[in-house]
This record gives structure tokens, C-alpha cells and sequence, in this order.
């Protein structure tokens, strides 16, 4: 996937389990302020079998299952996120993606619902413990509106999210 540079950046929204706090906490922190005003964003520099080798910032629709961030600096709107290798400390891992379907926006609360019913039954399979049973949290970054109709965006990110760093992928993990 390419990112796409233009004067209107794509926002995306997020839910789940960690996104409330996640929102609260960042506030108007340097990465947000940044998000706002279209921060730089660059191409992630990949080994042959698709992961990350460097930190970067980079568009949301350029991360991928397996890819690693530092989710503590999102903010409730995303245009771009923050991806480091695997194996540096990071605290958030995609784990599933899928695509929504409809020529419509169905509105706010039933993308939300969508995204948190997917991520949610997604979190165990690669997780190995339900979300009742886990330390860890999920969040779901999902199309707002916007990005709904200007970008014929339908995609729903699932993040497995640690509030402790982690080195190395959290599949499997079962804690």
C-alpha cells in the first residue's frame, strides 16, 4: 500500500478497550499537536518477510498484521502512527485487520460496534486468553465518517495494547 499525500489528511477513529484512556491521556501531546498539522510521514523500511526494521511515522493504511507501535501517543483521531521493529520495547502489536462493507456510513456507534465486535473475537486467537482473562487491552482504529466518504475507507485496524513495554510480538503471549 502507498501512502497518499494531500492537502485533506485521512482521519481515522478508534475503540475498544483502551481507547477512552488512550484519548484522555494523550491530550494535546507533541504527537497529536503534530497529527493535526499533517505530520511528515515515511514509506517503513521493511526486511523480506514484511517487518518493520526502523522506527518511523508512518500513514495508518501502511501498517499491517505484525506490525508494532507505540500506541500511548495516538490521540482519537489517526492519520498517521508511530512503528518500531518488533524487537525494540513498544507497546501495542496489529493483530487483525478487516474491511467493512456499505456504500454508506452506517453512523458512528455501529462502526464502533463493528470494529469492537471483530477486534474482541480476533483477541483470543492471537492473544491465547479471552479479553476477560488478559492484562492486555485491545483498540480498534476504524473509519471515521470522514475518511468513510472521501477515502472509501472501510478498513478496521485491531491493536493488541500493553500498558508495559514488550519486545518481541505478543502473539501467543496468554497473559
Amino acid at each position: 500500500m502507498t501512502a497518499q499525500h494531500d492537502d485533506m489528511p485521512r482521519k481515522r477513529g478508534m475503540s475498544g478497550t483502551t481507547a477512552a484512556s488512550l484519548a484522555a491521556l494523550v491530550g494535546f501531546g507533541a504527537l497529536g499537536l503534530g497529527q493535526m498539522f499533517g505530520p511528515q510521514v515515511a514509506e517503513p523500511a521493511r526486511d523480506e518477510s514484511g517487518a518493520a526494521t526502523a522506527a518511523a511515522v508512518v500513514d495508518v493504511f501502511m501498517i499491517d498484521v505484525g506490525d508494532c507501535l507505540d500506541a500511548s501517543v495516538l490521540t482519537a483521531e489517526v492519520s498517521s502512527v508511530p512503528l518500531v521493529p518488533c524487537s525494540h520495547p513498544h507497546d501495542s502489536e496489529v493483530y487483525a485487520i478487516t474491511e467493512l462493507v456499505g456504500d454508506y456510513h452506517p453512523g458512528d456507534a455501529v462502526v464502533a460496534a463493528t470494529a469492537d465486535t471483530f477486534c474482541s473475537d480476533q483477541f483470543e486467537e492471537f492473544v491465547g486468553l479471552p479479553t476477560a482473562g488478559s492484562v492486555l487491552s485491545y483498540l480498534a482504529l476504524q473509519p471515521s465518517e470522514q475518511s468513510w466518504i472521501s477515502r472509501d475507507d472501510r478498513l478496521v485496524q485491531c491493536l493488541v495494547t500493553s500498558t508495559e513495554p514488550v519486545t518481541g510480538t505478543m502473539a501467543g503471549i496468554a497473559r
